[in-house]
């Protein structure tokens, strides 16, 4: 996102940045939604994220690079 004009600002959070992304670019909003919810997910909920799920989340940030 940052390649696009949509860093993460110092401080903001992972749900700040996405209500920021959704009121910029409301028609992102459901796809950005989904990968915050999973990094979200990987990087507090769980000690060591499982290497499939990580890849699955990595897959899912690529294709919504090619979807903007």
């Amino acid at each position: 996102m940052a390649s696009l004009g949509f860093a993460r600002e110092r401080g903001e959070s992972p749900l700040q940045y996405l209500e920021r992304i959704g009121r910029q670019q409301p028609k992102w909003q459901r796809e950005a939604e989904a990968i915050t919810q999973e990094f979200i997910a990987l990087a507090y909920t769980t000690p060591a994220p499982d290497p499939q799920r990580l890849k699955q989340f990595q897959r899912q940030v690529r294709r919504a690079r090619l979807l903007s």
